[in-house]
């Protein structure tokens, strides 16, 4: 699990639920908030920063990488309470992945299998 901050530059609500919507797409996002003071996106997950900054530059116009570090458990769950008990500062956000299309399980329990 990786932690990556990119500076988007977001300093207003309607703004940051554009940078929101643009995250939806990426799959292996665990969660994700934008700290409004800062105008910086923190993305905790197992995603690749290239992607997510490349897909940010093309729809939002900018974007840079500041840190990527990988990230323990630990942290994400401190991370969390830290904004249960500041939920009036910032908004949690848990992006979900795109919805998979479904597949057909053969006799033996696997899924799509092409022999």
């Amino acid at each position: 699990m990786m932690k990556m901050i990119v500076s988007v530059g977001v300093y207003d609500q309607k703004s940051k639920d554009k940078i929101m919507k643009i995250l939806i797409g990426l799959a292996g996002i665990d969660f994700s908030y934008i700290d409004l003071k800062e105008g910086t996106l923190i993305v905790i997950g197992d995603v690749d920063p290239v992607a997510i900054v490349a897909k940010l530059r093309r729809k939002w116009g900018r974007a840079n990488l500041t840190l990527f570090v990988p990230c323990t458990n630990r942290e994400v769950r401190e991370l969390e309470a830290l904004l249960r008990s500041n939920s009036n500062v910032f908004d949690r956000l848990h992006v979900p992945t795109p919805p998979h299309s479904n597949h057909i399980v053969n006799s033996l329990g696997q899924g799509c299998v092409i022999c």
